[in-house]
């Protein structure tokens, strides 16, 4: 849960922009974080708790957020 409400700032601000979940509305993004980013940080929490490797949280949180990106990153820098 607090993996979740870590993120309702930053979704907030954004201020309903094209990204998932960023919304004007504040009951919506703290909803939206609460169903879709707790079954995240209850998994990075196992994985923690399994090889308490902060490492291994940190690089598995960052692919998440660099992997849904990497087609569009490779258009931009290719010219396509």
């Amino acid at each position: 849960m607090l993996f979740a409400l870590a993120h309702v700032p930053g979704l907030y601000l954004r201020g309903g922009g094209e990204d998932a979940g960023a919304s004007k509305d504040l009951l919506q993004v703290i909803g939206y974080s609460i169903a879709v980013l707790s079954p995240a940080g209850l998994f990075l929490g196992f994985v923690w708790v399994r090889t308490r490797s902060f490492l291994l949280i940190v690089l598995l949180h960052a692919m998440v957020d660099v992997l849904p990106n990497t087609a569009e990153l490779a258009k931009t820098w290719m010219g396509a």
